[in-house]
């Protein structure tokens, strides 16, 4: 099971390198620069934080210290705005 999980309520399309999260329930709309979108997609798409890192890590260039406080940073943030769940 993916680490992280979209609300009931959010939409997400990565299509073109850029991702957007539409939260239907409140009418917000949130964009996402490639990295974040890189990040996010890794985190639905792996079973768990380590090999979501782990294909970061390799796609990313940045030490791991500050590519796992940016995954940090982003993710509470998207916890946060309630679009998606841990």
């Amino acid at each position: 099971m993916s680490p992280i999980r979209l609300s009931t309520s959010a939409v997400f399309d990565g299509q073109d390198g850029e991702g957007v999260i539409m939260d239907s329930s409140a009418g917000r709309l949130f964009t996402l620069n490639p990295v974040a979108t890189a990040i996010f997609i890794a985190h639905l798409q792996y079973d768990n934080e380590t090999d979501a890192t782990a294909y970061l890590m390799e796609r990313i260039d940045a030490e791991e210290e500050t590519l796992l406080r940016g995954v940090q940073h982003l993710l509470d943030g998207l916890a946060e705005a309630q679009l998606l769940e841990r």
